[in-house]
């Protein structure tokens, strides 16, 4: 268990493994990208009136990217910012039931999201959308974003799957 007892070791549920350090290394790899073009851009405009060609649609490429990498990391871990004004009142298996309704209520709401961008993502396909300068097609990121989406949704279903079981085995 975790320090406060509000939810399952990250290793209890999905352990460390080549997975999760490729989403990091996607997630620290868009990071940088978007430093490096925002830092030479910037440079490049006040120094030598010359941003980069297409720099804001690579970062508008990038961002969607680096969160959604990142988000089945958050969600395994539980270091999502949360509001904490009302733990006190939520121990012992109220807290266990809170927890649940808030991980059944996040996989409900990434399942949504996930089947929206899928379906964003066929009809920017179908368009044959491009972005405005790059001319790069926008669907296959509305499809990673599906993507990763669906692996958040795994997590928590195997989070969920986890707390249930340890709930029933203290019961028991």
């Amino acid at each position: 268990m975790s320090d406060e007892g509000i939810g399952p070791d990250a290793d209890d549920v999905w352990p460390d493994g080549p997975f999760e350090a490729v989403l990091m290394a996607i997630v620290g790899t868009t990071i940088f990208l978007m430093m490096a073009i925002t830092f030479v851009d910037v440079a490049g405009r006040y120094l030598f009136n010359a941003p980069i060609p297409g720099g804001f649609e690579l970062i508008e490429f990038l961002m969607p990217l680096s969160i959604f990498a990142g988000l089945p990391i958050i969600t395994r871990h539980r270091t999502h910012i949360v509001v904490s004004i009302f733990d006190r009142w939520f121990r012992g298996g109220i807290g266990e039931m809170r927890r649940l309704v808030v991980d059944g209520g996040s996989l409900a709401v990434v399942a949504f999201i996930a089947e929206r961008m899928w379906s964003q993502g066929d009809g920017l396909a179908e368009a044959q959308i491009e972005s405005g300068y790059l001319e790069w097609p926008v669907a296959p990121a509305a499809y990673a974003i599906s993507v990763l989406s669906v692996v958040t949704c795994v997590v928590l279903v195997l989070m969920l799957v986890h707390d249930v079981k340890t709930m029933l085995a203290r019961r028991a």
